[in-house]
């Protein structure tokens, strides 16, 4: 079942190790139930390691957007 009552899935890799990137795809697609005609969606922030990233997933058939961290609107409030 998904939804609220069920805990995110959350996972760390090393950097740069598509291989487990891949899997990782594979196993989302497997919990969510994704069949391979079903688009996967992706989002992160570039940052200094640019769009080699953005690039290889495409290369993996998954839709990606990339953002720019100072396009995001964040609240200066210090509570001043």
């Amino acid at each position: 079942m998904l939804g609220q009552d069920r805990p995110p899935r959350l996972r760390n890799m090393p950097g740069r190790n598509l291989e487990v990137l891949k899997d990782e795809i594979r196993l989302a697609r497997e919990r969510f139930g994704l069949g391979k005609g079903v688009e996967v969606e992706s989002c992160y922030e570039a940052g200094r390691d640019g769009f080699w990233l953005h690039r290889f997933l495409e290369t993996q058939g998954v839709r990606n957007l990339v953002v720019d961290s100072a396009s995001i609107e964040v609240s200066r409030d210090l509570g001043e």
